[in-house]
């Protein structure tokens, strides 16, 4: 019995393997006759799967104007839409996800991609703005002719530029050969006009003397002074010349060169224009009314000035107030470099000072800050021709000119220029034969060498500001 039993499991078992030996056969079979569609099967299966959408709205965040959203695909690599809104009195900077600028930057028209894996997600960007700085235009005034406080000669003296309106345009200077091979070179003035899409078209003059002769330049001189670029240069390779005599020429073709200034809501006027060249010759327009005011109690005697509304304590002084303390306790003063005025008594500013923080001079690029050394400023006080006296106990980084600096000490600010200069001749530009401002004296009258150009295209004669005694000037107006 128990023999049967064990040959039915043997007979059981070789069936079991005959039948898996045949099924392994079969397969093998099947898939070697058929490996080309399964290859093909393993190679082509996909999953069709959607992108997430997202939309991009764009918000002006204080500017006007509109644009449309931008819808963009999840893994596809997009440029934002361009910037089309504006702000008067702002530049644009950029994009943020925050409209106090907290979140994630994004410049104009930058590459993005997969901001947000969300479907259907809607990303704000919010324009950022910026303090749009004005262009105001200087010129070399002189050359080693100021000290420091310590009596050390300055090496450039620069001042607001004179003689056209710069807003639209600048100057520079070049050089052309009198002949083949005569080593000998005229200096050419060129004149740059620029308009709203930065195309130039350029004039030119040659430098003369005072008796219209051509001035000429060794071979010498120009390898000196060729590379010597006023307009270009900034304000760092100027500061680290050493020998500023290079300069010359560009003093006396009356180079033009920019200067950066971001004014704070405080002494800002809130009038903004557009400017493609090296800017303005004097600060009217741009600056709030009431710092372009003198101190009439402490300032030289002087006319009020035409459009100037005065209050009950300063109508009181009118024309006739006498301003013993001069350009020292002047609120001028702190509107340029935030002095502390002390006791100021009547002020057309009021009672508030500017400080360091808000003046005039903390709005100026932080470059040319960085190689200003102050000048000693001379300055008039008394109270009438029988007791003007001269004074140089303060040195500021800017100031303003006096008539007295230009005319000296004689009882209506006649005679001698010792205001101006280390031997007090006068700046270089006003009274060299061979500059194209040459003139003969620093007289104010309508001479176009003299004329200043504001911001918004008026022009003015009286480029000295500091007001003295028989002097007519509007008290507002400010250059420095």
């Amino acid at each position: 019995m128990k023999g049967k039993i064990k040959d039915r499991i043997l007979n059981n078992k070789l069936q079991w393997l005959i039948i898996t030996i045949v099924v392994l056969m079969l397969l093998s079979i099947f898939v070697s006759s058929h490996s080309k569609y399964i290859s093909s099967f393993s190679d082509t299966i996909t999953l069709n799967i959607r992108k997430p959408e997202y939309t991009i709205e764009f918000n002006a965040n204080g500017g006007t104007g509109s644009m449309s959203s931008q819808t963009l695909t999840y893994g596809t690599s997009t440029n934002l839409t361009a910037n089309s809104f504006t702000r008067t009195g702002y530049s644009f900077t950029g994009w943020n996800t925050e409209s106090d600028g907290s979140g994630t930057s994004y410049t104009d028209n930058q590459l993005i991609s997969n901001l947000t894996t969300i479907n259907g997600e809607t990303i704000n960007l919010y324009a950022m703005w910026g303090e749009k700085p004005i262009k105001y235009a200087v010129q070399i005034y002189g050359i080693n002719q100021d000290d420091d406080a310590d009596g050390n000669t300055l090496g450039l003296t620069f001042g607001p530029a004179v003689g056209a309106n710069y807003n639209n345009a600048y100057i520079t200077h070049e050089y052309e050969e009198t002949s083949e091979g005569s080593g000998e070179y005229y200096v050419v003035i060129v004149t740059h006009i620029v308009s709203s899409n930065g195309s130039e078209t350029t004039t030119t003059e040659y430098l003369t003397d005072s008796s219209s002769n051509k001035v000429k330049r060794t071979q010498a001189q120009v390898t000196a002074r060729k590379n010597i670029n006023l307009h270009e240069m900034t304000w760092t390779q100027i500061g680290v010349i050493s020998d500023k005599t290079v300069f010359e020429d560009c003093m006396l073709c009356g180079d033009t060169k920019s200067v950066s200034i971001t004014l704070n809501s405080t002494i800002a006027s809130g009038s903004m224009y557009d400017q493609y060249g090296d800017g303005m010759g004097v600060l009217a327009s741009t600056v709030n009314n009431t710092y372009k005011r003198w101190n009439s109690n402490k300032s030289q005697n002087s006319a009020v000035g035409t459009n100037v509304t005065l209050d009950n304590d300063e109508e009181a002084y009118g024309s006739n107030a006498k301003n013993a303390g001069g350009y020292k306790t002047s609120y001028i003063r702190a509107t340029l470099i935030g002095a502390d005025i002390s006791n100021p008594t009547i002020g057309y500013a009021g009672d508030e000072n500017l400080s360091s923080s808000t003046c005039l001079y903390s709005c100026i690029e932080s470059d040319l800050k960085a190689v200003i050394t102050p000048k000693k400023v001379k300055y008039v006080t008394g109270t009438s021709a029988s007791n003007y006296s001269l004074n140089d106990d303060i040195a500021d980084s800017i100031w303003i000119f006096s008539e007295r600096e230009m005319y000296g000490t004689g009882a209506y600010c006649g005679g001698t220029t010792e205001g101006l200069g280390t031997n007090g001749d006068g700046y270089n530009k006003f009274g060299n034969t061979e500059s194209k401002y040459y003139i003969s004296s620093y007289s104010l009258d309508a001479n176009a060498n003299r004329t200043v150009y504001d911001a918004d295209g008026s022009s003015r004669i009286r480029w000295l500001r500091t007001p003295n005694l028989y002097s007519s000037i509007d008290v507002r107006d400010m250059n420095r």
